[in-house]
C-alpha cells in the first residue's frame, strides 16, 4: 500500500513539473527554441510508468490528467484547425493509444502471471493433499470397520451403541473429506462418452431429493426440450450437478425451491442451478472456488473448487449470477 502511494506521489509530482516546464517553455528558451515540443513528448513518462504499475485504470487516469493539463494549452493556441492544431491532436491521441495498448498488454500479462502462480500453488497443495489423504485413508476405514464391528456385539439396549454410531457416523464424513480431498488433487483424466442429457438430470435431482424432503425443499425440474447428447466425462459431470444442488438445498431456507434449468445457446449447453437462499457476498465470489474456504460449519471448502476443476477440464465456465428475486444462479457453460 505504502509503494502504490508513493508510486502515485511520484506520478503526480512528475505531471506536475513537466506541466511547469511546458508553460514556462517560452520564456526558457526565449523563443529561440520550441521546447514545448520537447515537454509535451516527456508526459509520456507518466503514462507509462501509469500502466506499469497501475495495468489499463492507470494508463487511462494519467492520459485524463494529462489531457486536461494541456486543455489551457490548446485553447491559448488555437489557430483555427491549423496544421499545429492537427499535430497538438495527434499527439493527445497517441497518448491515449499509448494508454490502452501499453495498459492492455501489462494487464494481460499481470493477469497470466497471476494464473501462473495460482497454478504452481495448487499444484504443490495438491501434491500435499494426496500424502496427506493417502495416509488417512487405511486408518478410517480400519476405524469405521472396527466401530461397525463393536456395535454389532453390543446390546440393542446398550448406551455405548449411540458412541459407536457416532464413530462410524464421523468416520464416513472424514472418508468423505479424505474423498474430495483425492479429487482435488489427482489429474482430471476425462472418460467421455455420448451421455443422455434428460438422464443424466433426472438421476441427479433423484440422489438430492431425499436430502431436499428432510429440509422440506422443492427441486424443480426445467430442462428445453430436444437437447442433444453430448460427449462428456458423465461420472464427473454429475458429481459436478450433484455438488452445486446439495449446495444450493443447503443454502435455501424451508419451503423454498431449489430449480435446475438446463437449454441449448448455440454450441453450449447451460445448467443452471437456481437457488433462493442469501448469496454469496461480492468480496467472496472469487474465494469459493478456492481450497478450504468455506461459509458452512461442517463444510471441507473443496466442493466448489471440484466442481470448477470439472467444468475447466471439459472446456467449460462457471459462473456466480445473481437472481432478481434473491438467491444465486451457479451456471455451468459446457461445449458441445
Amino acid at each position: 500500500m505504502k509503494a502504490a502511494t508513493r508510486q502515485i506521489e511520484f506520478i503526480a509530482i512528475l505531471l506536475v513539473g513537466i506541466t511547469i516546464m511546458h508553460y514556462a517553455s517560452p520564456w526558457i528558451a526565449h523563443d529561440k527554441y520550441d521546447l514545448a515540443v520537447v515537454f509535451e513528448r516527456l508526459y509520456f513518462l507518466p503514462i507509462v510508468l501509469s500502466c506499469l504499475w497501475f495495468d489499463l485504470k492507470g494508463g487511462l487516469i494519467s492520459f485524463c490528467a494529462v489531457f486536461t493539463l494541456l486543455i489551457p494549452h490548446l485553447i491559448m493556441h488555437w489557430a483555427g484547425f491549423s496544421a499545429g492544431d492537427l499535430t497538438r491532436m495527434m499527439q493527445i491521441l497517441i497518448y491515449l493509444v499509448i494508454a490502452i495498448v501499453l495498459g492492455k498488454t501489462v494487464s494481460i500479462q499481470k493477469q497470466e502471471q497471476r494464473k501462473a502462480k495460482q497454478a504452481e500453488s495448487l499444484a504443490a497443495m495438491g501434491r500435499s493433499l494426496a500424502a496427506v489423504a493417502h495416509d488417512m485413508k487405511s486408518p478410517l476405514i480400519a476405524i469405521g470397520g472396527f466401530a461397525g464391528l463393536i456395535k454389532k456385539h453390543l446390546p440393542p439396549d446398550s448406551p455405548d451403541s449411540g458412541k459407536a454410531d457416532i464413530i462410524i457416523l464421523e468416520t464416513a464424513r472424514l472418508e468423505c473429506m479424505v474423498k474430495n480431498m483425492l479429487d482435488f488433487s489427482r489429474p482430471l483424466d476425462l472418460s467421455r462418452t455420448e451421455v443422455n442429457i434428460y438422464s443424466m438430470i433426472d438421476e441427479c435431482l433423484a440422489i438430492v431429493e431425499e436430502n431436499a424432503k428432510v429440509q422440506k425443499i422443492r427441486l424443480q425440474n426445467r430442462v428445453a426440450e430436444r437437447l442433444p447428447s453430448i460427449s462428456v466425462d458423465s461420472v464427473r459431470i454429475r458429481q459436478a450437478l450433484i455438488n452445486l444442488l446439495t449446495n444450493a438445498v443447503q443454502a435455501s431456507s424451508e419451503a423454498d425451491t431449489v430449480t435446475l434449468h438446463c437449454y441449448r445457446a448455440g454450441k453450449t449447453l447451460f445448467f443452471d442451478v437456481i437457488d433462493c437462499g442469501c448469496g454469496i457476498p461480492a468480496e467472496n465470489r472469487e474465494a469459493v472456488f478456492s481450497p478450504f474456504f468455506t461459509t458452512k460449519k461442517d463444510g471441507t471448502g473443496l466442493g466448489l473448487p471440484i466442481v470448477k476443476k470439472i467444468v475447466d477440464a471439459h472446456g467449460g465456465l462457471l459462473q456466480i449470477v445473481d437472481n432478481r428475486c434473491g438467491g444465486l444462479t451457479f451456471r455451468m457453460a459446457i461445449p458441445i
